[in-house]
């Protein structure tokens, strides 16, 4: 099945895009895409364990399985008033 995945922020500047397809098996859960996402982007490695993570408009912890079609959003850390 296939994933949208989708980097916000400063994310997309590392990766040089703003949203690439995954395709995974069945029962993946985020913490796998974030492997895969490590392995194809190693720029990656030391950001991915200070962002929150997305479907659609809900936020979703690590261990969520994703479901055919899901988009998936990478929410870097932000600030403001």
């Amino acid at each position: 099945m296939q994933i949208q995945v989708q980097f916000y922020g400063f994310l997309h500047s590392l990766v040089n895009t703003h949203s690439v397809k995954v395709e995974v098996s069945s029962n993946t859960t985020i913490y796998d895409i974030v492997k895969k996402l490590i392995k194809k982007y190693p720029v990656l490695e030391n950001k991915l364990s200070r962002i929150a993570f997305s479907i659609g408009d809900e936020i979703v912890s690590r261990d969520t399985i994703l479901q055919e079609n899901d988009e998936l959003g990478l929410l870097p850390p932000f600030c403001g008033g």
